[in-house]
C-alpha cells in the first residue's frame, strides 16, 4: 500500500518554461478546467479595474498578465513550477531519482484552476486561488468539490491518505464535513482506510498556519520516502527545522488520525 498525499498549490511559481503539452493527468477534470479559465479570463476583460478583488493587489499586473496569456503560454513540471508552500522541500536537488519518481507518482496538489495536479503534469504560468469567488462559478473550493472528489476517490478509496491541506483546500475534497464514513454531505463517500491530518504547532502547542510551509514539506517528503501509513513511522523523522514528533498529542482513530509537531524550545 503506497500513501497519498494531498498538498495546496501555492501562490509562489517560477516563470517561463520551454514546454508546450498541458496537464495529463486527471483528464476527466478538464471540462472543469476550461471552464475555470474562461470564467477567469472573461472576467479579467470585463472587470479590469476590479481584478484586484480577485488577485490581489500586489504583483496585480503581472498576475493579469499571465492569466490573460496561458492558453499560449510555455510550460515547466508542477514540480518546478510551484515554488512556495511545501514544494522547496519535495524539490530538494538532493533527492535521489527513485524518490522524486514516487513524489511525482504518490503526491498531488489541489489546485483552484486545474483542480487536480500530479507533480509531474506541464502548467503554464498562471494566479488564481483556491479561497476566491470567481464569478460566475462561485467560491473556488465549493465549485470544485463534487468532480475533484470524484476524480480522488479511486485513489483514495481503501489507501491511507496524509493530509497536508489549509482548510479551504480541504473543502475542495471534503466539502463542509470531515471526511469520516457517516458524515459525508450528498455523494458517495470516499473511504480511506485512514485521512492523517498533519499539524504544526509551536512549543506551547498553538497552530502554526503560514510560517512552516517548507516544514511541511519535509513532513511529507518523509511520508512517501518511506510509504509510511501510521503516524508511529514519524518517530524516525529527525527533522531540520528545529520540529518534533510528538505522539502524545496525537488523536487517532480507526479512519482519521492527526500527527502533531512541535517546534522545539
Amino acid at each position: 500500500m503506497s500513501p497519498v498525499v494531498l498538498v495546496a498549490a501555492p501562490m509562489e511559481k517560477a516563470a517561463g518554461g520551454s514546454g508546450n503539452r498541458w496537464l495529463r493527468s486527471f483528464p476527466e477534470l478538464d471540462g472543469k478546467r476550461h471552464e475555470a479559465i474562461e470564467a477567469l479570463q472573461s472576467y479579467l476583460r470585463r472587470a479590469r479595474n476590479h481584478a484586484d478583488r480577485l488577485l490581489g493587489k500586489q504583483g496585480l499586473e503581472q498576475a493579469v498578465a499571465k492569466n490573460l496569456a496561458l492558453l499560449d503560454a510555455p510550460t515547466m513540471p508542477a514540480l518546478e513550477r510551484y515554488l512556495g508552500g511545501p514544494f522547496g522541500a519535495l524539490a530538494d536537488p538532493g533527492h535521489s531519482a527513485e524518490l522524486k519518481q514516487k513524489i511525482n507518482q504518490q503526491v498531488i496538489a489541489i489546485s483552484g484552476l486545474w483542480g487536480l495536479v500530479r507533480l509531474d503534469d506541464p502548467l503554464p504560468d498562471y494566479h488564481l486561488y483556491m479561497n476566491q469567488q470567481l464569478p460566475p462559478l462561485r467560491r473556488l473550493n465549493t465549485w470544485w468539490s463534487e468532480d475533484l472528489t470524484a476524480a480522488l476517490d479511486p485513489l483514495t478509496t481503501n489507501e491511507v491518505v496524509w493530509d497536508f491541506l489549509p482548510l479551504f483546500y480541504r473543502r475542495a475534497w471534503i466539502g463542509e464535513k470531515p471526511r469520516i464514513p457517516g458524515l459525508y454531505p450528498n455523494r458517495p463517500p470516499t473511504r480511506p482506510s485512514r485521512v492523517i491530518e498533519v499539524k504544526m504547532q509551536t512549543a506551547k502547542g498553538l497552530a502554526i498556519r503560514n510560517d512552516a510551509p517548507d516544514a511541511r514539506g519535509e513532513v511529507a517528503a518523509y511520508v512517501v520516502e518511506h510509504g509510511l501509513t501510521t503516524i508511529e513511522g514519524l518517530e524516525g523523522l529527525n527533522h531540520s527545522q528545529g520540529f518534533e514528533f510528538v505522539r502524545r498529542a496525537c488523536f487517532v482513530k480507526d479512519t482519521y488520525s492527526t500527527a502533531v509537531f512541535r517546534k522545539k524550545t
